[in-house]
């Protein structure tokens, strides 16, 4: 029996919040087949701020730029991604 290992998506759309390097992140985490993924989670790296997709994989969170975001779900690989900037 092989296991296959499949490819977390995730749709970024940034916002800026305010002027300082804070900003406001949201977007929607799909599987390869843009299937919404509903409680995946999304953890700010080495901090232990972190929030959860909603039913149609939707989220938002507040992060410094240069922050890190961690997705993850049940059977996807986690995959990381930088956050570089707002606007």
């Amino acid at each position: 029996m092989s296991k296959q290992i499949c490819t977390l998506l995730v749709l970024f759309f940034w916002g800026v919040v305010s002027l300082s390097a804070q900003v406001k992140v949201t977007g929607k985490v799909t599987d390869e087949m843009n299937s919404p993924l509903p409680g995946a989670n999304i953890m700010v790296k080495g901090t232990k701020s972190g929030v959860v997709s909603d039913f149609d994989g939707n989220y938002e969170i507040q992060v410094q730029q240069g922050d890190i975001l961690e997705f993850s779900f049940i059977g996807f690989q986690t995959q990381s991604q930088k956050v570089i900037g707002g606007g």
